[in-house]
């Protein structure tokens, strides 16, 4: 997956990808490029899992 969306930024960005990775509570992966990007979502992809506290977050 973590191949996949590196793979997704760099070939739509026009030039610049950066990538980040923090720690506070949690770990943060931020991915970021200067491409044209994709519409919002509507919604989110799958339903949450059992125990997620957010639709985009695993149980």
């Amino acid at each position: 997956m973590l191949t996949n969306l590196l793979d997704n930024a760099e070939r739509h960005a026009d030039s610049t990808v950066i990538v980040t990775v923090r720690r506070n509570s949690e770990a943060v992966l931020e991915v970021l490029d200067d491409g044209a990007g994709i519409a919002p979502l509507a919604g989110p992809i799958c339903p949450p899992q059992s125990g997620a506290t957010s639709p985009y977050q695993a149980g």
